[in-house]
């Protein structure tokens, strides 16, 4: 649960990013962004065409290493930035990270740059420090000694801000840590102290009024008499007012809310829900239809296999047999410096 001061607007934003096979982006992290028959550029196996995704096909199978070892970082990248992760089926979370994406989603190269950290870091510490909403153990290092005193009267954990202002430490309940110096908060933001004690990712200086959109930055006073700001398209959300008055990170024009963490298809939407925000993209309007046999995807009849399929998730030596945007491929673990690792404890054959 993570912690949240009292305000007077919503507090977190996530926005859904899925795998919309068929489509494509304009190219921001080394693919040739279609699919075409022809090999990606700085991808890590020959004859890969992985498509316009997040991350190359490369960057994504080490996202996925680093998630399939680390056991809170598929639960801080869905809250912190909506991309959800499979932590079970390989190929499921590669195609999460490098299957194409629709070109109108908001936010994409930001999104990126935290997946990217996270599958270049080379400890489970160092991936959780990627995301702006680090879920940590309850024995880690940072929380021993800490006593943030007693809860606020909304039942949150007050925090703890850091020496250098630079993160918020919840250590009650389910710990985590927020960074403040992330580039999801606006410029300058630092941990400060509310007027009714509790610490939060707050602007400097005074509070200001009222609640508005600085391009796709949202930014509102708090109860707390302190002043929020954070980029609402990291999320794939746009800043903006909708219908019934609420200014807010927004989803296709409407603020949506949630109650219950997770992925789903619903009448044919990849829904996402991090507990406070729905957002959701209408696979039909893409020709497609919601397949959730693992984690929530849109299919195009011109699939030719899912990471469903037979075979897939199989190793074929040190290489490993994937499904990335709908298409079959095939990465050699060995060009990552791993090995394909088997089946094992319930999580299937895998680069480790």
């Amino acid at each position: 649960m993570r912690a949240l001061p009292a305000a007077a607007t919503s507090l977190v934003i996530l926005g859904a990013c899925t795998v919309f096979n068929g489509l494509s982006v304009p190219d921001a992290t080394g693919g040739d962004a279609s699919f075409d028959g022809t090999a990606d550029s700085g991808e890590g196996s020959a004859n890969v065409d992985a498509g316009g995704g997040f991350l190359s096909l490369e960057d994504a199978v080490k996202f996925c290493v680093n998630a399939f070892n680390c056991p809170d970082l598929a639960t801080s990248t869905l809250e912190s930035i909506d991309v959800p992760v499979d932590t079970q089926h390989f190929s499921s979370c590669v195609d999460w990270m490098a299957g194409p994406l629709p070109p109108d989603r908001p936010g994409i190269p930001n999104t990126a740059q935290f997946l990217k950290c996270a599958a270049d870091a080379t400890s489970c510490s160092a991936a959780g420090d990627c995301m702006w909403l680090d879920l940590i153990d309850p024995g880690d290092p940072r929380c021993v000694g800490i006593d943030s005193g007693p809860l606020t009267e909304a039942g949150f954990d007050p925090g703890t801000c850091t020496p250098d202002g630079g993160d918020v430490l919840f250590c009650k309940g389910s710990p985590s840590v927020f960074h403040c110096s992330s580039n999801y908060w606006g410029p300058k933001t630092v941990c400060a102290t509310a007027t009714d004690q509790s610490h939060y990712c707050y602007l400097p200086g005074g509070c200001g009024t009222g609640t508005d959109c600085d391009g796709s930055i949202l930014s509102y006073c708090s109860t707390g008499g302190r002043r929020v700001a954070f980029d609402c398209s990291l999320g794939g959300f746009t800043c903006g007012t909708d219908s019934t008055g609420n200014t807010d990170c927004l989803t296709n024009g409407t603020l949506r809310n949630c109650s219950t963490l997770g992925v789903s298809c619903a009448n044919d939407n990849v829904s996402v829900c991090d507990g406070l925000y729905q957002a959701a993209y209408d696979c039909v309007s893409a020709g497609a239809t919601c397949d959730d046999t693992f984690t929530a995807r849109c299919k195009l009849p011109t699939d030719t296999c899912s990471p469903a399929s037979p075979g897939i998730d199989t190793c074929n030596g040190n290489s490993i047999n994937l499904c990335s945007g709908g298409q079959p491929v095939t990465f050699d673990c060995t060009s990552i410096g791993l090995t394909c690792k088997p089946a094992l404890a319930g999580q299937t054959a895998h680069c480790g």
